[in-house]
């Protein structure tokens, strides 16, 4: 078999495929050139915004804490050297009249002019509960923002009205639930139920509890049980304080006697199962007496007129 040799491609040839290659080679070297390359311009930027980054960072970080100086020392000044926060009025809301204002002065003057930021209230509540603790019940300091405080005072409720009748007069004490006297005049309370009280020597009151507590609860309890049971008025009372009895005067004009020393309750129920034998709202009666105490001793005393 026998092949033919091929011819040597003439200098012309050549010449002409190098030429086409290389044109082929510039025309790609440009479309590179026109596409933006993420491969080479983006690692410039990120390497520009790396340098930039820390300093914008530091300035970020010196406006914040310089912002933040300025707001504590804004608020130092207004907390601790600014009249803002200073109590410059106090107002008291109280209903009753055991305790006057004048006596609640000193304490007032103490709130004026301190810090209501820094106002600690249960110490003064506690203070003042201390101060008035026969006559105040509850005590409350309400701030009001910014420099205003609120005393609220609820005082023991009065419960009886005492006309004293003693040698160096007559006058009438206003008695609060815990026995002491919170007022004293020449004039009758008439929501209050009226006790009266003799007396042969002179009465000193000198702010000390007038009536016992535990005895004022049953004279009390004497005037309302026997209106609740028995749906008559008592138009008045009297203390019988040697003798240790209460004496009740009704609408109907008859006295019930009552002895303080025993159960006040069985004593009027003790009337009140013996309304079959007895009428009191109609029999003309002077007085009933309950005073006999005894665990089977229905007995019940009375007078007519």
């Amino acid at each position: 078999m026998f092949f033919k040799k091929k011819d040597a491609p003439s200098p012309l040839h050549t010449t002409m495929r190098r030429r086409f290659n290389h044109l082929l080679l510039k025309q790609r070297k440009q479309r590179n050139r026109s596409v933006p390359s993420s491969g080479l311009s983006q690692p410039r930027r990120r390497r520009s915004r790396r340098l930039a980054s820390p300093f914008a960072q530091l300035l970020s970080r010196l406006f914040l804490l310089l912002g933040g100086i300025a707001v504590v020392i804004g608020t130092s000044y207004l907390v601790f050297f600014s009249t803002i926060f200073t109590v410059k009025k106090v107002t008291v809301e109280k209903p009753g009249q055991a305790i006057p204002v004048s006596s609640l002065q000193p304490f007032l003057d103490k709130l004026k002019g301190r810090n209501i930021l820094f106002l600690r209230t249960d110490t003064l509540t506690d203070e003042l509960a201390e101060t008035f603790k026969h006559e105040l019940l509850l005590a409350k300091i309400k701030k009001s923002y910014p420099n205003q405080v609120v005393l609220s005072i609820e005082e023991y409720p009065a419960v009886l009205q005492l006309h004293v009748i003693a040698p160096e007069g007559e006058s009438f004490m206003t008695i609060n639930q815990t026995g002491y006297v919170i007022a004293q005049g020449t004039t009758r309370n008439e929501a209050l139920p009226l006790l009266s009280l003799k007396s042969d020597e002179p009465l000193v009151i000198d702010g000390n509890q007038f009536v016992q507590k535990e005895k004022l609860y049953l004279m009390t309890r004497g005037f309302n049980r026997f209106q609740e049971l028995f749906g008559m008025k008592v138009i008045s009372g009297e203390w019988k304080k040697i003798e240790r009895e209460l004496h009740l005067t009704t609408e109907k004009g008859f006295v019930v006697w009552l002895d303080l020393t025993s159960d006040i309750d069985k004593q009027l129920d003790k009337l009140k199962r013996a309304l079959d034998k007895l009428d009191i709202y109609n029999e003309p009666l002077s007085y009933i007496d309950l005073r006999i105490a005894g665990a089977k001793n229905e007995k019940v005393i009375f007078k007519r007129k």
